[in-house]
């Protein structure tokens, strides 16, 4: 069985309360942030919760770069 990336010690990472999900007019889609990492965002025009994975797997990756 295969893990969905976003599952597992990257997500753990940060937590689903640190990141906030908005529609945004200006990008016609929905838009992940965190306080955590101010100057990172994931943008879906369809989904969320695509924004919200897209947005852990970002920050994952600027976790990996960092050490």
């Amino acid at each position: 069985m295969s893990q969905h990336p976003s599952s597992g010690s990257r997500a753990a990472a940060i937590p689903l309360s640190a990141i906030d999900v908005r529609w945004s007019e200006a990008e016609s889609a929905f838009v992940a942030r965190s306080s955590r990492y101010p100057d990172l965002m994931h943008a879906d025009p369809w989904s969320a919760l695509a924004a919200v994975e897209g947005f852990i797997e970002r920050a994952a990756m600027r976790r990996d770069i960092e050490r």
